[in-house]
């Protein structure tokens, strides 16, 4: 586990700057679902947030997406990928932008009739890396929400809902290799490749709460949540490029019954020390 220094300044400077971001809009919305994400290097602090907004009402079809990624102070690099679904299961909408030598930065869809949006943050910093992708729903979707007012109903797909349900550690594998995929082949362990059955259970665990927390990992929400969260890592030390790192990743799943619901997986790189 990495040990770092995060004063309070930087905390506050992170919240700060992902709300100029997440209300640069074009758009005037009349709801919106807000959660916040954090996370950190050495030094650094982190915020990956992407949210729905409403133009008529809250939960209502006519919605957009917002995308905001923010560093303090500024690291080498972040990029932000995402697609927005309609209700047919469709793209609509998708983009990707990086920028190097950055701060943080918004992108944000046109109006459409979207059910749920999946987008990837990249974040790169003198050999860490933190890659989260983000899957959030329309809580006025029906084709995963028939009944709004029926406040046990939830939107989240049956595999993340269910994370921690029999064996909590091939649920993860099985999430993250599918997330994952082509960055775990970038890796090799001993004289080998890098395989998903390399990453051992660290910790699962639930919550119920507006907040979530382990480690570096932050998860704030408007809302009570009942949060589900399985870490796994690999041991041994992995390698890339010559280089030696530890890596880790992680599945949350935010299930809010239609509120607000998320599902954040995550891979956490660092470069490997000798102890």
């Amino acid at each position: 586990m990495i040990r770092f220094k995060t004063n309070a300044f930087c905390l506050v400077s992170i919240f700060c700057l992902i709300g100029m971001l997440a209300f640069r809009t074009d758009h005037e919305a009349h709801a919106a679902d807000h959660a916040y994400y954090t996370n950190t290097f050495p030094g650094y602090s982190l915020g990956a947030y992407s949210w729905f907004g409403y133009a008529d009402v809250r939960c209502g079809m006519n919605s957009y997406v917002n995308y905001s990624a923010a560093a303090s102070p500024q690291i080498d690099s972040i990029a932000i990928g995402y697609d927005a679904y309609n209700l047919s299961g469709t793209i609509q909408y998708s983009d990707y932008y990086q920028k190097p030598d950055t701060s943080g930065f918004a992108r944000q869809t046109d109006i459409g009739v979207l059910g749920k949006s999946i987008s990837v943050f990249d974040f790169k910093n003198n050999g860490y890396e933190w890659k989260t992708t983000q899957r959030i729903y329309n809580c006025g979707d029906p084709y995963h929400f028939a009944a709004k007012s029926d406040a046990s109903q939830s939107k989240i797909p049956r595999k993340y809902r269910h994370v921690l349900d029999g064996n909590a550690l091939e649920n993860a594998r099985t999430i993250i290799a599918e997330d994952y995929a082509s960055d775990l082949k970038s890796y090799t362990v001993g004289n080998r490749p890098l395989n998903v059955r390399d990453f051992k259970l660290v910790k699962k665990t639930e919550k119920k709460g507006f907040n979530f927390a382990d480690g570096t990992m932050k998860f704030r929400n408007s809302v009570v949540t009942d949060y589900s969260y399985v870490s796994i890592s690999v041991p041994e030390k992995v390698k890339k490029d010559g280089k030696s790192y530890h890596i880790k990743a992680y599945v949350l799943v935010n299930n809010t019954h239609g509120v607000n619901d998320e599902v954040h997986t995550s891979l956490y790189i660092e470069p490997f020390k000798n102890k």
